[in-house]
């Protein structure tokens, strides 16, 4: 029902006689990368590049989020779980690293790359609702298999944070 706005009372804010001092804009998952008009590059959505990041030349993964073409604006993501195309050699460990091939867009083994760097740790995909699901393949240690020799993909959780050295020939952005 319909009320005088005189007779509304307005909710007052904490200390809101003090000047603020910065506005919350957002956490720092999504980092924004202009893309050279010259790079003659196009990042596409879901790509993994090696980025530096800050004056000191720290390398970190990233996850392009939308095509960024020469000479526009897009974000990447710093912290990101993400289904991408593998080709393993062998078993898969839950926590163990994977590396990103650059030569072959996949997942794959640090044995198995050579021109590439990590891009986080494997994962398995579980539902929202994991009650009732099967038990997990596990190895001779009971430690879970999240992918093997036949997986075409396989989940991986990103690393933030971690200064990443590059195997083989690969750009840094």
């Amino acid at each position: 029902m319909p009320v005088a706005s005189s007779t509304v009372e307005v909710a007052q804010l904490f200390n809101e006689t003090y000047d603020r001092v910065g506005w919350y804009v957002g956490d720092d998952t999504f980092v924004p990368y202009f893309n050279p008009s010259n790079s003659a590059i196009t990042f596409l959505p879901g790509e993994f590049v090696l980025r530096q990041f800050g004056g000191t030349g720290v390398q970190e993964v990233m996850m392009v989020q939308d095509a960024i073409q020469p000479g526009q604006w897009g974000q990447m993501a710093r912290y990101f779980a993400a289904d991408v195309a593998c080709n393993f050699s062998a078993n898969v460990i839950l926590g163990d690293e994977v590396m990103w091939d650059i030569d072959n867009d996949v997942v794959s083994l640090a044995a198995d790359v050579t021109n590439g760097f990590i891009i986080g740790r494997a994962s398995i995909a579980l539902s929202a609702k994991p009650v009732g699901l099967d038990a997990p393949t596990v190895d001779g240690s009971d430690r879970i298999v999240c992918a093997t020799s036949s997986s075409t993909k396989v989940r991986v959780i990103s690393i933030p944070h971690t200064d990443i050295t590059p195997k083989g020939t690969v750009t840094v952005y």
